[in-house]
């Protein structure tokens, strides 16, 4: 994981911008309670 990392930066983006749009709907739906 981490050599896929070193290679390939825009992985690192990638996973960054999946991560943060997975905690916005989390949190999104927990204050919609």
């Amino acid at each position: 994981m981490l050599s896929l990392v070193y290679e390939n930066p825009w992985t690192t983006v990638f996973l960054l911008i999946v991560a943060s749009c997975c905690l916005n709907s989390i949190i999104g739906a927990l204050r919609g309670q």
